[in-house]
Parts: C-alpha cells; sequence; structure tokens
C-alpha cells in the first residue's frame, strides 16, 4: 500500500482537517444565530426597523442637545436670580431704649449682584436706606453691620 502523504506532509493535512472542522462548526453556529435573530423578520422589516431605530435615536439625540441648551439657560438664570439673604439686627443709637429694631438686609445673586436695605430705627423716627450692590460690594460705604449682612448672605449661596 503506497501512501498518499509523505511523513511530513501528514501533520499539515491533520491540521487542515482540524481547521475545515472547526470552521464549519463556526460558521453552522453563525448561521443558527442569524436565523434567530431574522425569526419573523425579513430583510425589509429589519430594513425598516434599522431605520425607525435610527429616526429615533436622532430625535432622542435632538432632545438631548435641547436639554443641555435648557439645563445652560437655567444655570445662567440661576445665577442672577436672588440666592442668598441675611438679616442682621442691632440697636443704631447707643443709650436709646428702642432695643433691636434697626436692621440691615441683604438680597444677593450667585455673583453678589442685588441690593442692601437698612433701616435706622429711633424712639420718634425711623430711616430707610438702599444701596445697591455689585460684586458683594457697594459704591456707598457701608456701616458694620451692612457688611456683616452681606457676609451672611454670602454664606447662604451654598
Amino acid at each position: 500500500m503506497t501512501e498518499i502523504f509523505s511523513a511530513y506532509e501528514q501533520p499539515i493535512v491533520v491540521a487542515l482537517v482540524v481547521m475545515v472542522i472547526a470552521l464549519t462548526t463556526l460558521t453552522i453556529h453563525l448561521e443558527l444565530r442569524l436565523r434567530r435573530f431574522m425569526r419573523g423578520n425579513n430583510g425589509a422589516n429589519l430594513e425598516s426597523t434599522i431605520q425607525r431605530l435610527v429616526k429615533e435615536l436622532s430625535e432622542a439625540q435632538g432632545n438631548v442637545r435641547l436639554l443641555l441648551n435648557t439645563s445652560a439657560d437655567l444655570r445662567a438664570l440661576q445665577r442672577d436670580s436672588v440666592r442668598g439673604m441675611s438679616v442682621i439686627r442691632f440697636n443704631a443709637l447707643t443709650g436709646d431704649t428702642s432695643g433691636n429694631q434697626s436692621f440691615a438686609t441683604a438680597i444677593v445673586s450667585e455673583a453678589g449682584n442685588g441690593i442692601l436695605i437698612s433701616s435706622l430705627h429711633a424712639r420718634e423716627h425711623a430711616r430707610m436706606y438702599a444701596k445697591s450692590l455689585k460684586n458683594f460690594s457697594s459704591e456707598v460705604e457701608l456701616t458694620t453691620e451692612e457688611k456683616q449682612a452681606i457676609v451672611e448672605a454670602r454664606k447662604h449661596l451654598g
């Protein structure tokens, strides 16, 4: 009996046969997965499903962009809105029996812009003052209590 393959060709043939078996098994496995994936669908249904999903994804991306823009707008509004407020009560006139009826109120945004309202209360009269605030300071000189009200309001910004 003559040999078909020589001794050095036999390992190569065996390796090739093993590879063919492995590739065949893989192909069968992939074919079964594809059939399972396509079950109940034909090519047209699958294509329309993919197109619908692409459209929905595009709409979702548009909604995400809209939400991001809305979030940025809300953040800008928040920076300019009232964020911190403080009231400091004190006795404006020494020796007066009016008690702590005088006050300094600071109302500020995150950037420190806002208003400072002060009231000096005496037995016979009360006076109110308003000072604008920019960056937690005023162009008008501030009293100790007014400065304290600004510091306290700033603490409430969080």
